[in-house]
Protein backbone atom coordinates (compact mmCIF):
# COMPACT_ATOMS: atom_id res chain seq x y z
CA UNK A 1 0.00 0.00 0.00
CA UNK A 2 1.18 3.08 -0.80
CA UNK A 3 2.48 5.72 1.91
CA UNK A 4 1.50 9.56 1.51
CA UNK A 5 3.01 12.64 3.34
CA UNK A 6 1.21 15.59 3.69
CA UNK A 7 3.26 18.59 3.92
CA UNK A 8 1.71 21.64 6.08
CA UNK A 9 4.13 24.64 6.00
CA UNK A 10 7.75 25.55 5.07
CA UNK A 11 8.85 23.98 8.34
CA UNK A 12 7.93 20.58 6.75
CA UNK A 13 9.36 20.90 3.73
CA UNK A 14 12.62 22.20 5.00
CA UNK A 15 12.44 19.17 7.23
CA UNK A 16 11.91 16.69 4.40
CA UNK A 17 14.58 18.66 2.15
CA UNK A 18 17.30 17.91 5.26
CA UNK A 19 16.16 14.40 5.82
CA UNK A 20 16.04 13.50 1.57
CA UNK A 21 19.85 15.04 1.43
CA UNK A 22 21.31 13.58 4.30
CA UNK A 23 19.75 9.97 2.86
CA UNK A 24 21.64 10.71 -0.41
CA UNK A 25 24.71 11.14 1.01
CA UNK A 26 24.56 8.14 3.49
CA UNK A 27 24.27 6.16 0.05
CA UNK A 28 26.60 7.68 -1.77
CA UNK A 29 29.07 7.09 1.03
CA UNK A 30 27.86 3.19 1.23
CA UNK A 31 28.48 2.71 -2.69
CA UNK A 32 31.97 4.52 -1.70
CA UNK A 33 32.37 1.80 0.74
CA UNK A 34 31.72 -0.81 -1.41
CA UNK A 35 34.06 0.25 -4.55
CA UNK A 36 36.57 0.46 -1.84
CA UNK A 37 35.88 -3.22 -0.37
CA UNK A 38 35.68 -4.65 -4.10
CA UNK A 39 39.01 -3.13 -5.05
CA UNK A 40 40.47 -4.37 -2.13
CA UNK A 41 38.99 -7.97 -2.94
CA UNK A 42 40.39 -7.16 -6.55
CA UNK A 43 44.10 -6.30 -5.22
CA UNK A 44 43.54 -9.30 -3.01
CA UNK A 45 42.91 -11.51 -5.80
CA UNK A 46 45.34 -10.32 -8.59
CA UNK A 47 48.06 -10.57 -5.82
CA UNK A 48 47.22 -14.31 -4.75
CA UNK A 49 46.76 -15.42 -9.17
CA UNK A 50 50.71 -14.20 -9.01
CA UNK A 51 51.19 -16.47 -6.21
CA UNK A 52 49.14 -19.21 -7.72
CA UNK A 53 50.49 -19.05 -10.76
CA UNK A 54 54.23 -19.23 -9.76
CA UNK A 55 53.26 -22.14 -7.80
CA UNK A 56 52.35 -24.07 -10.72
CA UNK A 57 55.13 -22.49 -13.42
CA UNK A 58 57.18 -23.08 -10.96
CA UNK A 59 56.55 -26.23 -8.19
CA UNK A 60 58.62 -26.70 -5.11
CA UNK A 61 61.03 -29.69 -5.36
CA UNK A 62 62.21 -31.89 -2.71
CA UNK A 63 65.70 -30.01 -2.70
CA UNK A 64 63.75 -26.28 -2.09
CA UNK A 65 62.18 -27.76 1.00
CA UNK A 66 65.18 -28.20 2.95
Amino acid sequence: MTEHMYLVGTEDITRAAATMRMAGHEMSMAAQSIGAALEQHQRFLDNWLVVFREAILHPATPQDQR
